[in-house]
């Protein structure tokens, strides 16, 4: 009878552990990703902008920005706009580029602002989209003012 009940203890655990790592591996079938986008279901995404002073250059670097909506992330000196980004979707980003136009060159000393536009609905940036700041809660457009170095 030990033997018997030994063989039944076996085949318990056996099922018990199939069982379980079925249970296991349904839960992390998940093969999507999440590239620099922000999950706004299970958060309050707020709009912000942070940047550190940087080497002049032919693009500047925002460390990180938040959109509610898509716009983008732009330069701009004493001359007027000297640069923009991509087009940001909706979200959380990290090292973002702002390539500074050829035209436009930049000298170390020189402050720049970097600030957040929203964009008019065509995913292309353009005079439209610059008239469209990204403000915080006092209603302020989100932008800061670095020196280059």
């Amino acid at each position: 009878m030990n033997k018997k009940l030994l063989v039944l203890l076996g085949v318990l655990l056996i099922a018990l552990l199939v069982y379980a790592s079925v249970v296991l591996l349904s839960g992390s079938s998940d093969n999507s990703t999440n590239t620099n986008t922000a999950d706004t279901t299970s958060s309050v995404l707020v709009d912000q902008l942070t940047v550190k002073d940087q080497a002049a250059g032919d693009s500047l670097v925002v460390d990180g920005a938040s959109l509610k909506k898509g716009g983008y992330a732009y330069a701009a000196t004493t001359k007027g706009i000297v640069g923009n980004s991509a087009y940001l979707k909706a979200g959380k980003h990290t090292l973002v580029s702002i390539k500074i136009y050829d035209s436009q060159k930049l000298k170390a000393g020189e402050k720049v602002t970097l600030a957040l536009i929203s964009d008019d609905g065509d995913q292309k940036y353009g005079a439209a989209d610059v008239k469209l700041a990204v403000n915080d809660s006092t209603g302020e457009p989100i932008q800061r003012t670095i020196t280059l170095k």
